[in-house]
């Protein structure tokens, strides 16, 4: 058999057969060592085996046979990238697209290295040349929304994101990344439909969804969607202290203070140095009476974060003067209202007040 034919036999191997096909384009290139092809698909095939350091050399062939080639060259950087060398993989891609400034993929493969390097403009550029050369190019879109909600240009993310969701209408994580750039803007209704939409599609973000939901209904003071959503993300595997310490507030806020002592000792098991979990379980020690434990987890709070006020007792001798000064003070009641929504029973002399007022 002559070299054409031990490459055609290699083409015609089983796709699974990876050590017949090197075999057959090692005796092709010992019978013909100017046959580039034949480099190529055994670089191919030594990278599906993921030994890359023997794919980029029978590329670094191929590029001596074909100096010409962007594909050899597009292909090398790829398996140097997946090397670490990425300043080679750039070289090559810099060359690739000399050679054919219109190569679209050569801009892709370039932009998420540049990505890695730190330099997002010039990601952002050649995602965005990408895109131009190739307005259907399948994750494109996704990556440079990505690069745009870093630096904050929520909507410019949303638009990409949108896009991918055109070119791949069952792409969950594209529904996530514009969901939270719609949180970011304040579009919180948006968010939760993207975030649901994200969550009914099997993918990596599912759990990530639901912990943006139940952070988001944990603002809207619903706290039983919020447990809903938190308690998905524990069950899927999440591993976050903060999931369980924002699950035990909601149990609080519920007046099921056993759930929520029991989420935020996890969260400490989980994060030890999580001051406002220890902060937390200080009041709620407080409010059901365990000054012991409430003294406790109070000082560990300060201890972490000096900054930390002690969680606020309101006692017979102490009510007198807190309302005292509230009608003293007309003009910051309702800062009040708001900062000590927390705390049962100011809120309760507060409301009190009021009815005593009309």
């Amino acid at each position: 058999m002559n070299a054409l034919e031990y490459l055609e036999q290699a083409k015609a191997r089983p796709e699974t057969d990876l050590d017949g096909r090197i075999a057959d384009l090692s005796e092709a290139t010992r019978l013909d060592p100017n046959l580039a092809e034949a480099y190529q698909l055994r670089a191919y095939t030594y990278a599906r085996k993921g030994d890359f350091v023997q794919g980029v050399k029978d590329l670094t062939e191929a590029i001596r046979v074909e100096p010409d080639s962007v594909v050899s060259f597009v292909n090398r950087a790829r398996m140097r990238y997946e090397l670490g060398h990425i300043a080679d993989a750039l070289t090559d891609l810099d060359n690739a697209i000399q050679l054919l400034p219109d190569y679209a993929i050569a801009y892709y493969h370039r932009a998420y290295m540049r990505k890695d390097q730190g330099d997002t403009e010039g990601a952002i550029a050649d995602y965005s040349q990408n895109i131009q050369l190739d307005p259907d190019s399948k994750f494109a879109y996704y990556n440079r929304g990505l690069l745009y909600f870093e630096q904050g240009q929520y909507e410019r993310s949303i638009a990409d994101n949108t896009e991918e969701i055109r070119l791949q209408p069952t792409y969950a994580q594209a529904y996530h990344n514009r969901g939270t750039a719609k949180q970011r803007l304040g579009d919180i209704e948006g968010a939760l439909q993207d975030f649901a939409r994200s969550i009914e599609l099997e993918n990596p973000e599912k759990v990530l969804s639901h912990e943006c939901m139940g952070r988001i209904y944990l603002k809207k003071r619903d706290m039983d969607k919020a447990i809903s959503h938190f308690s998905e993300a524990i069950q899927l595997g999440v591993s976050y202290a903060g999931t369980y310490a924002s699950r035990g507030y909601a149990y609080a806020e519920l007046k099921q203070y056993e759930l929520a002592i029991t989420d935020y000792l996890e969260a400490i098991r989980r994060n030890p140095d999580l001051a406002d979990a220890y902060y937390d379980l200080a009041q709620i020690y407080r409010d059901i009476g365990d000054e012991a434990k409430a003294t406790e987890y109070a000082k560990r709070a300060q201890e972490l974060d000096p900054t930390l006020e002690p969680p606020i007792t309101i006692t017979v001798e102490t009510e007198g003067s807190f309302m005292k000064f509230l009608h003293e003070n007309p003009d910051i009641t309702e800062t009040l209202r708001e900062l000590l929504t927390k705390n049962e029973k100011l809120a309760k002399l507060l409301s009190d007040d009021d009815t005593k007022k009309d």
